[in-house]
């Protein structure tokens, strides 16, 4: 991605937020292009809170809230490109403290001497920050870290999304997605979430531990946030449309309109493109708002290992795995047995039969209704009937 700064004009990370907080625009030259060059005042440790800018500029201290927090009022970009200048290491930045009203952006890709590379040991960290709106990040070469937050919808969304490591942990998340990113390893831990959403996306391991999945709040969604995420619902729905039939019937440009099937789950993994090597399950509360919500999965793997989850809503099952299964330990209320699983006795799979007894039954997505087989109706509907019947099958030949 090319941007057009040279080394006269680079802006000093910390200003792009005081203007933020101030709506002082004048502290950079906003004709040149999005894409600017930036600066650290300290590469190895950068700190961005309410603190440092007042340290910087200590009039600021007019804008604190509550003593140590700052507000963001309106829609920011803060993106652009970091020479990397630490001396002894990658560089680390850390954002705290913040409110942000409106959609905010933040896109820092780091560069050396070598064309598109990684920085395993760098890191961006936000952390005890309120976003009321939407946290895009769609760029970045640096480890992201996401903690102690509330967040209205975050969109971790491109292929520039290259991160060695993507780590949400103990934050308050109302819907959250990955859309084809590229990181090398994903951590979602100790997390309430509403509703998330891995669609088209590829990594080494993702692993979602000890979250609570609770159902997505509507009203946050169909608010004042649908005009800043319009770009991004146009840039998502072309991939989706071609594989389901639902979407085709909605208005492109329409979030809240989308948000009437999303919050029919709470996680749904659409990666029927590309692999999530090892998918890791654990330890996870799927509650939901009715109980009637779904949990979707429905990935390539090589690994997949599910253990200790307590479902409340049912479980549609379609991952395809190919050297281990594990599902152990789990609190099931329906599963629709529809993954491809590895072959016995030359790959390992564990599966609780204890777990499944009684819990068999079929749907194919959101979209359609259950099927348990148990009535007139449904034993007329031959369809369904055996594609309830291939979920037995399924673990039959385990």
């Amino acid at each position: 991605m090319a941007f057009h700064a040279n080394a006269q004009e680079k802006v000093q990370l910390i200003d792009l937020f005081y203007a933020g907080v101030s709506q002082d625009e004048t502290l950079y030259d906003t004709k040149n292009d999005e894409f600017r060059e930036i600066a650290l005042q300290v590469y190895e440790d950068e700190i961005i809170s309410p603190q440092a800018i007042i340290e910087r500029y200590p009039s600021a201290r007019q804008y604190l809230v509550n003593d140590s927090m700052m507000v963001v009022r309106a829609t920011k970009d803060i993106q652009g490109f970091i020479e990397d200048l630490a001396a002894s290491s990658d560089s680390r930045i850390t954002i705290s403290n913040f409110i942000f009203d409106k959609t905010i952006s933040i896109n820092l890709n780091l560069y050396g001497e070598l064309e598109n590379e990684v920085f395993n040991s760098s890191r961006l960290t936000i952390k005890n920050s309120v976003f009321n709106e939407v946290l895009w990040i769609w760029f970045s070469n640096m480890n992201i870290r996401i903690e102690h937050c509330t967040i209205n919808q975050v969109a971790l969304i491109n292929e520039s999304l290259i991160s060695p490591r993507i780590t949400l942990t103990n934050n308050d998340i109302n819907y959250g997605s990955f859309w084809t990113a590229s990181p090398s390893d994903v951590v979602v831990s100790s997390n309430r979430i509403g509703y998330l959403e891995v669609d088209q996306s590829s990594a080494r391991t993702f692993h979602i531990f000890d979250n609570d999945f609770v159902g997505v709040n509507l009203r946050k969604i169909g608010g004042g946030s649908v005009d800043g995420f319009t770009s991004y619902i146009s840039y998502i729905n072309p991939n989706r449309r071609s594989k389901d039939s639902n979407i085709l019937s909605l208005s492109t440009d329409s979030l809240y309109q989308l948000s009437k099937i999303s919050d029919a789950k709470l996680l749904h993994i659409n990666n029927t493109e590309r692999s999530l090597s090892e998918l890791y399950i654990a330890n996870n509360r799927f509650t939901g708002n009715t109980g009637n919500e779904l949990v979707i999965l429905d990935q390539p793997s090589t690994r997949m290992e599910m253990v200790d989850n307590q479902f409340d809503v049912p479980l549609i099952l379609s991952s395809s795995v190919s050297d281990e299964f594990i599902l152990r330990g789990n609190q099931f209320s329906y599963v629709t047995m529809d993954a491809a699983l590895p072959s016995t006795p030359e790959h390992a799979v564990t599966v609780d039969w204890r777990a499944l007894k009684d819990k068999l039954y079929y749907q194919r997505d959101e979209t359609t209704p259950a099927y348990f087989a148990q009535t007139d109706a449904e034993l007329g509907n031959t369809t369904d009937f055996f594609n309830l019947l291939s979920g037995y099958s399924r673990l039959l030949n385990v």
